[in-house]
């Protein structure tokens, strides 16, 4: 999966919907909703901006898998895994997040990725998509990454990376460290620049372990 590859099935695509020779990218950063300058940058540095390639296939009503992979899949194929994202839910690795409703869209993932994050087909119903924002979990998680959560995972005992949601703050992807001696949570960024947060057990809630993002596998 690289950036590359996808602008040209994005050219495909779009050259065989407008019945033109020939795509330019301009017209593919009109389309993704991105600048002609950040498109540029993006193949560049093979930077993959998930959440505007999600909103071109939704809109256009054509295969993610296809874009993203250059596979097709059958949904009945009882082999692939299919897995819940929800692009209106946002975790922040930062000092906040954007949370609104709880509709998702069913996609695959891409097998190579299965495989590394060990996941078999009934695994599939525990596992949560969401987007994240900010900086504070780079370089372990970088802002506009999409994080896969376990559910199952929410024991804190064992140090990790977790989705939590908090009572004041909303949904974070943090390291979560318990102190039993304090009795406290503590909630960790990656990047030095922002201080830990802590907070009382009943102040929080485990959604899951993040067992990956897109391209990283925990």
């Amino acid at each position: 999966m690289n950036m590359k590859d996808i602008v040209e099935r994005i050219r495909d695509y779009l050259q065989t919907k407008e019945n033109k020779e020939y795509i330019y990218d301009k017209e593919i950063g009109e389309y993704l909703n991105i600048t002609p300058e950040s498109l540029s940058r993006l193949k560049k540095t093979d930077s993959i901006p998930f959440q505007k390639i999600i909103d071109f296939c939704n809109r256009e009503n054509i295969s993610i898998d296809w874009i993203l992979s250059g596979k097709t899949y059958k949904f009945e194929d009882e082999n692939i895994i299919k897995i819940r994202y929800r692009p209106d839910i946002r975790a922040s690795a930062g000092g906040g997040a954007e949370n609104h409703n709880e509709e998702f869209l069913e996609i695959v993932i891409d097998e190579n990725m299965s495989r590394a994050l060990g996941l078999a087909k009934e695994d599939e119903k525990y596992i949560e998509a969401i987007n994240v924002i900010g900086d504070s979990m780079s370089p372990i998680i970088e802002d506009g990454a999409i994080a896969y959560i376990d559910t199952r995972k929410t024991d804190i005992n064992k140090s990790g990376i977790y989705a939590v949601s908090t009572n004041n703050s909303g949904l974070f992807i943090k390291r979560v460290v318990l102190d039993p001696i304090a009795d406290k949570i503590e909630l960790i960024s990656e990047n030095k620049y922002y201080d830990k947060i802590t907070v009382e057990p009943d102040e929080v809630r485990i959604i899951g372990r993040v067992i990956g993002t897109t391209g990283k596998v925990f």
